[in-house]
């Protein structure tokens, strides 16, 4: 396992389904590494404000691939996202793979939360309302296992089954954390290799 101290990882990929905290774990472990982060749905977002995506869905991906691609050969980072479909460069080069699990019931309210408190600072990318309950009504799908079994067009499991059977590929290298500040998770992080 590569490290940047001989304590903890160097690369690092977390990921999980919507409101599982990926994002702030993320910026957690990025600050204790003192490692630049990677936001895949920013990434996304960014590129495709930016007029860098091809108008072709296929291309998207594509053009998605190859920037993960380049994330990956960095020597430290720390990365993020649902992504699995075009992010293989990051979980393969990734030393060790956060699997943030939690039920249903506190994802469910930290997509409503963070609708909610986006929106009061003026922040929200998506401050419609419509998209939120759209989102929400995918999302349970996602965690209920009710959603069509496989990825979506952009590289997103469907289901929490897909997102396992996904993930099991790099179980030599899976920490599962219940929790954005699990001590466990921590505590795993801090194992020598």
């Amino acid at each position: 396992m590569n490290t940047l101290d001989g304590a903890l990882p160097a690369r690092i990929h977390v990921t999980g389904g919507p409101g599982r905290g990926k994002t702030v774990a993320a910026d957690r472990l990025a600050a204790l590494l003192g490692v630049p982060v990677y936001h895949l749905d920013y990434e996304w977002l960014d590129a495709e404000a930016g007029g860098a995506l091809p108008p072709d869905l296929a291309d998207k991906v594509t053009f998605m691939a190859e920037k993960a691609a380049s994330m990956a050969a960095a020597a430290a980072w720390v990365s993020e996202g649902a992504f699995l479909g075009w992010t293989g460069a990051l979980l393969s080069a990734a030393d060790i793979i956060i699997w943030m699990n939690v039920p249903w019931r506190i994802a469910s309210y930290r997509i409503l939360s963070r609708q909610v408190r986006l929106n009061i600072a003026g922040t929200n990318r998506f401050p419609s309302w419509r998209k939120l309950v759209s989102f929400w009504r995918w999302s349970a799908g996602f965690y209920t296992n009710r959603n069509a079994f496989g990825l979506n067009p952009y590289g997103t499991p469907n289901t929490l089954a897909t997102m396992a059977s996904e993930v099991a590929r790099y179980s030599d290298k899976l920490v599962h954390c219940s929790h954005r500040e699990d001590p466990l998770c921590l505590l795993r992080l801090r194992e020598p290799a």
